[in-house]
C-alpha cells in the first residue's frame, strides 16, 4: 500500500533532521580526518565524507519536493536533472558495507543499508513507498552525527596532547623546567616560573644561560 504524502509538517520536521544532520556531520568530518590513519581510517574518511554528500543531496532534494509540491520524494529526486548525483549513495553503500565487515560494526551496518535504499534502482522499484525510507533516514543519520560528535569530544578529553601535558605540569607543586640540548626552554610550569622570577633570572640572561647549562648537566 502506498503511504501517506507528506505533508508541509513533515517535509519541515524532515527538513530539520536533515540540516541538523548536515551541519553535525560537518563538524565530525574534519575531527575524524585529523586522527585517522592507516588503510581503515581512509576507508572510514571516503565513507563519513560520502554520508556528509548523501545529507547534503537530502536537504536538496527535500528542499525541491516543498518548492514543486509534490509530497512523494523519490519521483521528485529521480526526476530532477541532477538525479545521478543520488549514485553517490551506491558508493557509500560499498564504502560502509566494506567498514562494517572490517570493523564488525552493527551501526555501520544499518547505515550501509539505509544507503544502499537510497540509491536510484531502489527508489524506483520502491517509488511513493520510498517516503518511509526517508522518514528513516533522516533521523538516523542525524543521532548517529550527534553519536560520533559525543565520542569526538570524550576522545578529545582523554587524548595526551602538549596543552594537556603543560596543563598537568602547572598543578605539580615544584618547580619544573626542560631544556634542549642547545640549552632552549621546552616546557615550564607556573612554580618554576615564580622562582626564576623571585631569582631575577629572564630569558636570554645570562644567568639564565648559566642555568640552563647546569640542567642540561
Amino acid at each position: 500500500m502506498t503511504p501517506p504524502p507528506l505533508n508541509d509538517a513533515c517535509l519541515a520536521i524532515l527538513l530539520a533532521c536533515e540540516l541538523l544532520g548536515a551541519a553535525a556531520q560537518t563538524v565530525h568530518l574534519p575531527l575524524l580526518l585529523a586522527r585517522r590513519g592507516g588503510a581503515e581510517g581512509r576507508l572510514g574518511a571516503a565513507f563519513e565524507l560520502l554520508v556528509a554528500a548523501h545529507l547534503y543531496m537530502a536537504v536538496d532534494f527535500t528542499c525541491c519536493c516543498a518548492f514543486v509540491g509534490n509530497p512523494y520524494l523519490a519521483p521528485v529526486a529521480l526526476g530532477a536533472g541532477w538525479s545521478w548525483r543520488l549514485w553517490a549513495n551506491a558508493a557509500a553503500f560499498a564504502c560502509g558495507a566494506a567498514l562494517a565487515v572490517r570493523k564488525k560494526d552493527p551501526l555501520d551496518l544499518m547505515a550501509s543499508a539505509l544507503l544502499a535504499l537510497c540509491a536510484p534502482p531502489a527508489m524506483e522499484a520502491l517509488g511513493g513507498v520510498w517516503n518511509l525510507v526517508a522518514l528513516v533516514d533522516a533521523p538516523f543519520f542525524l543521532a548517529r552525527a550527534l553519536l560520533a560528535l559525543v565520542g569526538d569530544v570524550q576522545r578529545h578529553k582523554s587524548e595526551l596532547t602538549r596543552f594537556s601535558i603543560a596543563e598537568t605540569m602547572n598543578t605539580v607543586p615544584v618547580g619544573a623546567l626542560v631544556v634542549d640540548a642547545g640549552g632552549r626552554s621546552l616546557l615550564l610550569n607556573d612554580s618554576m616560573r615564580a622562582l626564576l622570577r623571585d631569582l631575577g633570572l629572564r630569558r636570554g640572561t645570562p644567568a639564565w644561560t648559566a642555568s640552563s647549562t647546569k640542567a642540561r648537566a
